[in-house]
């Protein structure tokens, strides 16, 4: 009962509504209603790099389906949140997948590199950027790392790296 009652109780029960209404529309794909609750949580608390991201994940969603506009808006988010908390690597990741969509490759490598320096033993985040980079100029084939480890693991690599697009595997 007294921590219903310490001081930012009820803000902080108010943002965790918002977020959990966020959650539950995504989960049900309804976008314009994720993104009326996110600016909600958005309001509650503005310096929140998470909240941030979130917002910039239904945009991009909003710019899957069709509404290409949102895309700007998705790599705004993505960035606040970046600026909010430099090491927020998921945010650089997808800024990474929005610049991607945009044509910007060259930002997007930029924000796929960033993902590396903050988690460099992330094969996969590895292969991905390659893939995105060499994606975009049919001269150039996509090489995935595959590292010496046990078996079911290089296969799964593998296999991911292959459907990424991925034209061949350097192992060391």
């Amino acid at each position: 009962d007294s921590l219903s009652t310490a001081p930012g109780a009820a803000t902080s029960y108010a943002l965790a509504e918002q977020v959990n209404a966020v959650l539950a529309a995504l989960t049900e794909s309804k976008l314009g209603e994720a993104s009326q609750f996110i600016n909600a949580a958005l309001k509650l608390d503005t310096s929140n790099a998470s909240l941030h991201f979130l917002n910039g994940l239904v945009y991009h969603l909003m710019a899957r389906q069709g509404d290409v506009s949102k895309l700007d808006t998705a790599v705004e988010g993505y960035r606040t949140a970046i600026r909010f908390d430099a090491g927020h690597w998921v945010a650089h990741e997808f800024l990474g997948l929005a610049l991607f969509e945009k044509r910007e490759y060259m930002d997007a490598l930029a924000s796929f590199a960033e993902v590396l320096l903050l988690r460099p033993d992330d094969i996969e985040a590895l292969n991905r950027a390659m893939a995105d980079f060499c994606g975009s100029d049919r001269r150039l084939l996509a090489v995935a790392y595959l590292p010496w480890t046990d078996g079911a693991e290089m296969v799964a690599i593998a296999q991911e790296a292959i459907e990424l697009g991925c034209g061949a595997v350097m192992v060391p």
